[in-house]
């Protein structure tokens, strides 16, 4: 190629084209060509513009013919003749197979000199990482980068972070001792089989040789964590492919922390096995640290979706080293006894200290052994219990970390299953994270402890269950999988534990609203299930079957009658008897089922009355509790709207002066209950006597028409006081009260009730006392 050296610029094309079919001949003849070698060279000490276009532009058409060949180049050019980082980067774009490059001045001492830009050499490096040898000696020794004034470490670090192939590099210009730094982290990074050696060479550059051993030295145990953490901290700054770089810093996380955790062993270095994964570790982190170098080149042309094929493909790797980490793991050969799980942060560390101290417990869960796994699992439910901030972070911020604990739902073992049910419990008591339990399937294998698990297990599961489903969004899961049906099995079974069969009662509670379930249940025979629990000697088992029936029988008269023909007046009855050991909370669930299933139908109605439960209910309005109370209340203002037989037998066991007095109670829903209930009993007559009987009772109603008064509404004793005046006694107690003016102030607002009271009292004798007052 002598003749080559000599020729103007203005006919390369014609030689480019020549030697381009050459090379492609020879390819295609299946020629093996040894190292070829191209000077370029100028003997003259001046050169004009085409000369230097020659470099800058034909250079790159010329590597391109040789592309499919292994060659070395050296330009050799004076001062005037640099090809400038446009032609450095013409090299790395034309031929991607170069092994050798060496740029060097014609005079190195040369003070005029051309700075070169470090970001061209970066470039290089980076489209060309085959390289053996690279010499660039065209700067003097203290120039620094002429672009951004900074030195050339950088430069330096590109070339011997990417070229793995390195055998001789030298280089000039400005360097300091970040750049030792970048050697260091070579060789370990890369597990090198050199040993490099700085050495200031008399041009003023800085040469590094390797020095081959004797033999190959794999990365060890100690180093394989470092080599993680360096490529994991690196990442951070990559801005390509964002999201492709989380997962696999993930799963470089949990690598990490695997490996660091069997660190201290004493017989790791007797695995061969473990010896096989370090080294395809290692060299997985190799081939990742090279894809970070691709991701944050700004002006990588190589494809967007050969990149992303090649992340995909190492996170696949990653997690094949994961698995196979896990299955050394459980073979059982590795001790651990000195690993140690990382100390908890403390209360005002960083939202970053508290995600890495997740990541590693997570990784722990992930590869390590029953001990290991044990350890992590207590320590990260002592955080998911202590700090909602943790939940947020395992069930939101880290990519797998739902489904890591759903997949420890089914590992078998005893213990670490009761432990990651705690852990999913928690989770699933908050609404926002609830969706991603579902989503990672953890209703399958919480069903499947549910029925086959220990005891401690199946209550953590319905505990998480019950949690789940309150949301009906994911009753449907619960069903699919056969949920209603194991659940109505715990509830009928005599050996189930009272704390599995609260949770069980309250998730078919919260799957009863589900009308499609619901119809199931009772095809499953749920309400003899459940009447049969109301009569258990256990009062929080009988709590729960009541409030299952009265939710099973909401708004659906046809299953109330089926509940009422079932026998659940006897159970209400028995909880209600004044003289039982019942806690407040069982009367007032009984109260309310009264209330729920009493007033289905007339049937109903009279079986309610018929057994004796009015005394009942009148003796908790006289002394129970305010709850208490207030479902008593509820219930009686329920019989009063219905009919005058139910009204005179309330008046007959003397609820009227009861009533009256709640008008005073604290409660403002007390007082208008008990104000509707006395409007209902008030309109049969036999109630109405022994009402106006007292003097007080007429009076206290027209003193709480004050407009004054804000402490009951108007609109039951108005009514009231319309029954009252049907009767002459009625008329008469109102008139003679010192509060009748209430009654007439009203009329005179043109309140429409209170004019008609005022107008039914003047058409007697007492007109004159009631003049100015007109019909409305």
């Amino acid at each position: 190629m002598g003749g080559f050296l000599h020729v103007s610029s203005s006919i390369i094309p014609c030689l480019h084209q020549f030697n381009f079919l050459e090379f492609e001949l020879c390819s295609s003849a299946k020629f093996r060509t040894g190292k070829t070698s191209a000077k370029l060279s100028s003997s003259s000490p001046t050169m004009d513009i085409d000369d230097k276009l020659f470099y800058r532009t034909n250079l790159a058409a010329f590597l391109l013919c040789t592309s499919a060949l292994k060659f070395s180049l050296d330009i050799i050019c004076r001062v005037l003749d640099t090809v400038e980082e446009r032609g450095l980067e013409a090299v790395a774009s034309g031929c991607h197979l170069l092994e050798e490059l060496r740029v060097f001045l014609a005079d190195p001492f040369d003070q005029e000199v051309i700075m070169e830009c470090g970001g061209s050499v970066a470039t290089v490096a980076r489209n060309c990482p085959n390289f053996t040898h690279f010499r660039l000696c065209m700067m003097n020794m203290r120039y620094p980068d002429y672009l951004t004034t900074e030195p050339l470490d950088e430069a330096f670090g590109a070339v011997v972070n990417t070229c793995s192939k390195l055998c001789r590099l030298a280089v000039s210009g400005l360097l300091t001792d970040r750049a030792l730094v970048y050697w260091y982290l070579c060789q370990n990074l890369q597990n090198s089989k050199r040993t490099w050696r700085p050495k200031l060479q008399e041009d003023g550059s800085i040469s590094m040789k390797p020095e081959m051993k004797e033999r190959e030295e794999d990365v060890s145990l100690c180093q394989a964590p470092e080599l993680l953490d360096s490529l994991i901290w690196s990442s951070y700054s990559i801005q390509f492919f964002p999201n492709k770089w989380q997962l696999i810093r993930d799963k470089l996380e949990q690598l990490r922390s695997g490996l660091t955790a069997v660190a201290d062993g004493d017989d790791f270095n007797t695995n061969s096995e473990l010896n096989k994964l370090l080294q395809a570790v290692a060299s997985t982190a190799n081939e990742a640290r090279v894809l970070a170098q691709r991701c944050s080149d700004e002006s990588y042309n190589g494809g967007k979706l050969l990149l992303r094929s090649d992340l995909d493909v190492i996170t696949a790797k990653l997690q094949l080293h994961i698995k196979q980490l896990t299955e050394i793991y459980a073979s059982g050969i590795l001790r651990h006894s000195q690993a140690i799980i990382l100390s908890r942060p403390n209360a005002g560390s960083s939202r970053e200290g508290m995600r890495f101290y997740v990541k590693d417990l997570l990784s722990r869960l992930e590869i390590g052994d029953l001990e290991m796994r044990t350890r992590a699992l207590a320590a990260l439910n002592e955080i998911l219990l202590e700090d909602e901030k943790y939940v947020r972070i395992v069930a939101v911020e880290m990519a797998d970390g739902v489904s890591l604990l759903v997949r420890l739902l089914e590992v078998g073992e005893m213990g670490i299953t009761e432990e990651a049910l705690l852990a999913v419990s928690v989770i699933a008591g908050f609404d926002a994270y609830r969706g991603a339990l579902v989503t990672a399937d953890a209703v399958v294998p919480l069903i499947q402890i549910l029925e086959t698990g220990s005891e401690l297990g199946k209550e953590r599961a319905a505990q998480a269950l019950k949690k789940l489903t309150e949301n009906s969004d994911n009753a449907w899961s619960v069903s699919a999988q056969g949920g209603v049906t194991t659940l109505l099995k715990i509830c009928d079974d005599v050996d189930s534990s009272a704390e599995l069969i609260r949770s069980a009662c309250g998730i078919l509670k919260s799957l009863s609203s589900v009308d499609e379930i619901k119809r199931f249940m009772l095809e499953e025979g749920a309400v003899s299930i459940f009447m049969k629990l109301s009569g258990s000697k256990e009062e929080v088992l009988q709590i729960q079957a009541i409030e299952f029936l009265t939710a099973m029988a909401c708004e659906d008269d046809p299953i109330k009658e089926v509940v009422v023909r079932a026998g659940v007046i006897e159970p209400l009855n028995k909880i209600l008897d004044p003289n039982s050991h019942y806690s407040s909370k069982a009367r007032e669930v009984a109260l309310r089922a009264i209330d729920a299933f009493c007033f289905s139908s007339p049937t109903s109605i009279n079986l309610f009355m018929a057994s004796g439960f009015l005394h009942r209910v009148l003796f908790f309005l006289r002394n129970g509790e305010i709850t208490i109370q207030e479902s008593a209340l509820r219930v009686a203002s329920r019989l009063c709207g219905l009919s005058q037989e139910a009204k005179k037998a309330m008046g007959d066991v003397g609820f009227m002066p009861e009533l009256v007095k709640l008008l005073d109670a604290r409660s403002f829903e007390v007082r208008e209950l008990a104000a509707e209930a006395i409007c209902g009993m008030v309109s049969t007559q036999r109630n109405r006597r022994r009402f106006i009987q007292e003097d007080q009772n007429v009076n206290r109603i027209l003193q709480l028409l004050n407009l004054e008064e804000k402490t009951v509404t108007k609109k039951f004793l108005l009514p009231a006081l319309m029954s009252l005046v049907e009767s002459n006694s009625g008329r008469k107690k109102i008139m003679a009260s010192k509060y009748v003016k209430h009654l007439e102030k009203l009329a005179e607002t043109d309140v429409t009730d209170a004019k008609k009271i005022v107008k039914k009292l003047s058409g007697n004798r007492f007109r004159s006392i009631l003049t100015g007052i007109w019909s409305p």
